[in-house]
């Protein structure tokens, strides 16, 4: 036997208002995460763009150029280059690392 349940028009709009009111902040909040992570991803992005040119500024070619050169661990160049790295991480602390070659290990170096 099936039992109608019946809704007063009162407990109708109720739960129609219930169930507006829930969609309503269900979009809301999917719409502000979207936003606030595109907002993130460009405010990161940016940051990338203005700490790689300061760094290229800081670092100059002329280093760059000598450590492709003579790609020796322990090198005075090599010393040279890491100060200057270590600088660049202490002046921008969301920095953890940065490669000016390549992460690759070669030959063991």
């Amino acid at each position: 036997m099936k039992k109608k349940i019946r809704l007063t028009f009162f407990a109708k709009n109720i739960l129609l208002m219930s169930m507006g009111i829930l969609l309503v902040g269900v979009l809301l909040t999917t719409f502000n995460v979207i936003i606030q992570k595109k907002m993130s991803l460009d405010d990161l992005h940016k940051q990338y763009i203005g700490v790689s040119a300061y760094m290229q500024e800081q670092i100059g070619n002329e280093i760059i150029l000598k450590a492709t050169a003579n790609p020796v661990a322990g090198s005075a160049v090599e010393k040279e280059l890491t100060a200057k790295l270590d600088q660049v991480s202490k002046t921008n602390p969301n920095i953890a690392q940065a490669y000016v070659f390549s992460a690759a290990i070669v030959n063991n170096q």
